[in-house]
């Protein structure tokens, strides 16, 4: 028995060890597994808040989806070679756990050149993580459309306010975020936008986790105000244009010193909403135009986590942010190579070292989804090339005549009898005296004025009536009516030929020649006809309404003869006048009986 009981207490002992030896390699295990699987403990605002994606299939898609945009606008080279950058650190930053929709808003122009820009780089060709589509949109049929909202918005505001004004430093571009509702067919909650001189560092689910934080507001931007970087809630789109209609914009403009474009609509919501806007992290509001200050340097020690770089261009020059400039002035990338200069590997890394690279980050066992481009052309007819080079003529032409309309001379017409040549000096040397500009004045009549105003023009009123019978714009019933008898004279109807008269005005003014001028006409002529926000209604004398009357007293008034051309409207004139004689209608105010019949 005893011989037998050593090697007995041997095997007791040996199986002993195995089990404890292997009760503490299984609690080893489960010690580390817990350690390496914990969350990171939050940090402060400046932190890279999500813990590496934890993969549960490895042929399952994202659910969830990240929709962004670029605008485009024109041809110049140095927008291309940004937006080229920016799009290869979008891809390259494509997010882990997240589809990611690509949209790319373009002008006629600027979507020729973008297709050309695709079809180069070969993005097609490239396999990613998850679902990538790149959606091009020829926008430039809701360009006119886009341009009238400008100007509903601004000008309650500003009543001078012009389209050029808004896009004086940006090209329309920068307006179609703001139309991103009009142009994106899919069901989309929020959209990031980015600037093309903006390139992604880090992973974009990040910045999409803090959109989610708060789906529902209208903006997310961070606190330097700049929107070369923000999202959009897209659901509530005109939301944000009526916000903007209804706010003190000039009072805004003033206080943030902001020209009047569309970041001021964007601003406008921040300061009369501001529950309604999500303040992005720092690491997401890194605009070289807010942390250039050397409160935020050295920019790797302020800013250790860094999300995005916009480096804020505009209209002082065409070349892009990363080249070197005309002037031989460093750029923001060479004053700080360190830290902002390492946007320049995007701008350098080939396009096919970017394929790798997205190949490389699928998941394990994965073939991955291949990147898709999806066009989206304007609805209206393609223009052959024959076609779009007449187009450029008509357009070069209508471009040349608006200019020169601008810049006219301001054409003054009176017509007078012998009865109204008392007051006619007096006039001319009012509206003289305080003139700021070149006025071309032209007097019809039956005899001219004195010399000492040699520059008037004069024209026979016998022979205008001969070239254009002026009597069939006159009413037989008003010559037995005491009270407006003197409007059977002649030149009182001159105002309805002036557009036959004088073909080569575009714009032209009519003065009554007993009224006297104490100001000066030039900005009230440039002006008139250029809005369409002036309205005509009643108005109270001694507290009263003078009754119905169904024209307007015309003795000044601003006529733009290139539209009475375009729309016959002599001949209109012509018809009401007989309709009015033939219905003896007759009309009791200092007006030709044009408008005497409401048909």
């Amino acid at each position: 028995m005893r011989v037998l009981a050593a090697p007995t207490r041997l095997v007791m002992s040996m199986s002993l060890r195995v089990k404890w030896v292997t009760l503490v390699s299984v609690c080893g295990l489960s010690l580390w597994n817990t350690i390496i699987n914990a969350p990171l403990l939050p940090g402060n605002s400046n932190s890279f808040d999500h813990a590496p994606p934890v993969v549960t299939s490895v042929n399952a898609a994202a659910d969830e989806q990240l929709h962004m945009a670029l605008a485009l606008s024109g041809r110049e080279p140095g927008l291309f070679d940004e937006f080229e950058a920016a799009l290869k650190s979008v891809l390259l930053n494509a997010p882990f756990e997240r589809s990611l929709f690509v949209h790319v808003f373009a002008d006629g122009d600027a979507y020729e050149v973008l297709e050309g820009v695709l079809d180069r780089t070969q993005v097609t060709s490239w396999v990613t993580r998850n679902q990538v589509e790149i959606h091009a949109y020829d926008v430039q049929h809701h360009i006119k459309s886009l341009k009238a909202q400008m100007l509903e918005t601004f000008q309650p505001n500003f009543p001078n306010f012009t389209v050029a004004e808004g896009i004086v430093i940006h090209t329309v571009g920068t307006w179609f975020r703001l139309y991103a509702h009009r142009f994106i067919e899919y069901d989309v909650d929020n959209l990031l936008y980015i600037d093309t001189d903006c390139v992604i560092m880090a992973n974009l689910d990040g910045v999409a986790d803090f959109i989610e934080h708060k789906p529902s507001a209208l903006i997310h931007w961070g606190e330097s105000m700049t929107a070369g970087f923000m999202a959009l809630n897209i659901r509530r789109m005109e939301e944000m244009w009526t916000i903007a209609r209804e706010a003190p914009l000039k009072e805004i403009a003033t206080r943030f010193k902001h020209d009047l474009n569309d970041q001021l609509v964007f601003i406008a919501i921040n300061v009369t909403h501001p529950s309604e806007v999500n303040v992005l992290p720092i690491e997401w509001d890194m605009h070289v135009a807010a942390r250039w200050p050397s409160r935020y340097q050295p920019f790797e020690e302020k800013t250790p986590n860094v999300g995005m770089l916009h480096f804020n261009g505009g209209s002082a020059t065409k070349t892009a942010y990363f080249k070197p400039t005309i002037s031989g002035a460093k750029t923001w990338m060479e004053k700080f190579e360190g830290s902002w200069g390492n946007a320049r590997y995007y701008a350098n890394i080939p396009w096919s070292w970017g394929r790798f690279i997205a190949m490389g980050n699928r998941r394990r066992h994965s073939p991955g989804f291949q990147l898709k481009i999806l066009s989206h052309p304007s609805p209206l007819q393609k223009e052959s090339k024959q076609e779009k080079w007449r187009r450029m003529r008509r357009d070069s032409r209508e471009k040349k005549r608006l200019n020169e309309k601008a810049n006219a001379p301001v054409h003054l017409l009176y017509a007078t009898d012998d009865a109204a040549m008392p007051g006619l000096e007096g006039s001319v040397r009012s509206v003289l005296k305080h003139a700021s500009e070149r006025v071309v004045i032209h007097h019809i009549g039956t005899s001219r004025l004195e010399p000492t105003l040699p520059d008037v023009q004069f024209h026979s009123l016998t022979d205008v009536h001969e070239i254009h019978n002026l009597t069939r714009f006159t009413n037989p019933h008003l010559a037995s009516h005491r009270s407006v008898s003197r409007l059977t004279s002649l030149a009182n109807y001159v105002r309805f030929v002036m557009a036959d008269m004088f073909p080569n005005v575009g714009k032209m003014m009519w003065i009554d020649a007993d009224t006297i001028i104490r100001c000066d006409i030039v900005p009230f002529f440039r002006s008139a006809l250029s809005t369409n926000d002036h309205t005509i209604s009643a108005r109270l004398i001694r507290g009263e309404h003078r009754g119905e009357a169904e024209t307007f007293n015309a003795g000044v008034m601003v006529v733009d003869l290139d539209r009475w051309r375009a729309r016959n409207v002599t001949a209109k004139v012509e018809e009401w006048t007989a309709l009015n004689a033939k219905e003896k209608s007759t009309i009791t105010v200092a007006s030709p009986p044009t408008v005497g019949n409401r048909r």
